[in-house]
Order: C-alpha cells, then sequence, then structure tokens
C-alpha cells in the first residue's frame, strides 16, 4: 500500500487530489469496471476531473481505461488488496489488512488518526469508530464498553476479518470510497509518511 502512496505522491499528487485518485482506485477495486459519468456519480466528481484523473492513473500504469469503461490493473489490483470496503444500511465499513504493528501505533494514536481523516474529508462527524484487529478481536479505543459492544456487531456483519491484524473504520453514508481513501492515507501517516 505504501508503495501506490508513494508512487501517487510522485506523480505530484497532493492534498484533495491525492484523496480524489485514492478515492477513484477504492471506488473501481469494490465496484468493478466503470465509466467515467459513474465514477463521477460515485465519488461527487465532475466528469472533467474524473477524465484527468483517470488519465493520469492510466500514465502510471494503474488504471487501464477501455470502450466500456476504467478498470484497475493487475499492479493496482495487488497494491490494494489488503483493503476492503462495503456498505451495510447506510453506511460504509472500511477494513485495511495490516501489520499487528500498525495496530499497536493506532491504538497509541487514535485521536491523531481520527483527525487527520476528518480533516480530509472536511466532514467531522462522517467518522463513526475507528479501531484495530488484533489477535484479541477488535479493540475500539476510547469507546464505552456497551457502544463499543454494538459498533463490534456492525463492523464484524459488515467485512469479515480474514485473520491477523488490521484497522477498521465505520463511516456514515453508503459507498463512501472517499472514507476509505481517508483511512489509507491516514494509516499511512502512522508509519511516518507525509
Amino acid at each position: 500500500m505504501e508503495g501506490l502512496l508513494e508512487r501517487l505522491r510522485g506523480a505530484g499528487l497532493r492534498g484533495e487530489r491525492l484523496l480524489d485518485a485514492l478515492s477513484l482506485l477504492v471506488a473501481l477495486r469494490v465496484e468493478g469496471p466503470a465509466g467515467r459519468p459513474r465514477l463521477s456519480r460515485l465519488l461527487g466528481l465532475g466528469e472533467r476531473r474524473t477524465r484527468n484523473l483517470l488519465a493520469l492513473l492510466s500514465g502510471l500504469g494503474l488504471v487501464e481505461r477501455e470502450r466500456g469503461g476504467s478498470r484497475l490493473t493487475g499492479e493496482a489490483e495487488r497494491a490494494l488488496e489488503s483493503l476492503t470496503a462495503r456498505t451495510s444500511g447506510d453506511a460504509t465499513c472500511c477494513l485495511l489488512s495490516a501489520d499487528c504493528g500498525l495496530v499497536e501505533v493506532l491504538e497509541r494514536n487514535v485521536v491523531r488518526v481520527r483527525d487527520a481523516i476528518a480533516i480530509m474529508l472536511a466532514d467531522p462527524g462522517r467518522l463513526v469508530v475507528l479501531g484495530g484487529y488484533t489477535g484479541s478481536g477488535l479493540e475500539l479505543p476510547g469507546v464505552p464498553e456497551g457502544l463499543a459492544r454494538v459498533y463490534r456487531g456492525v463492523l464484524e456483519k459488515c467485512v469479515e476479518h480474514p485473520g491477523g491484524c488490521g484497522v477498521a473504520a465505520l463511516f456514515q453514508g453508503r459507498r463512501c470510497y472517499r472514507c476509505c481513501a481517508a483511512l489509507l492515507q491516514a494509516s499511512s501517516m502512522l508509519l511516518g509518511g507525509p
């Protein structure tokens, strides 16, 4: 995952454009091949911006553009294979399989990560809960146990954890690919990235 972010940053993407590019990649990962109008609607981007991002990502070898739409290349699929995103009711669940060390760092810095996600999304209320899977289950730092039980139930029903460690987040809103992209970017920051 970190290699993908480095590559996008190396192409000059920062801030909003980086988040838009990651969102587009996440949308293609979850939705499969899609045309520009559909991607624009899913992401809330103008068609011109979507077209420019697709051209850039295609030039980086991450997206293949075909007559019926665009799809991820094998390289992009491999870079995003640790991400699972699903919709449950009016919420989006994102799970990022990760090194157990990252989950420990998350637990110590959960407020910093929450703040980073809120700033990236420009919507502090979008992130409902953030936590990490470890060998002992899903930990939700700072969440009272009664509420944590409810959130654990929603997250466990929404995304099946494959085992090992991972970072999990629950966001308000269906198909919030921008939310999952913000989680990817914030998790990367924990490892010392910009």
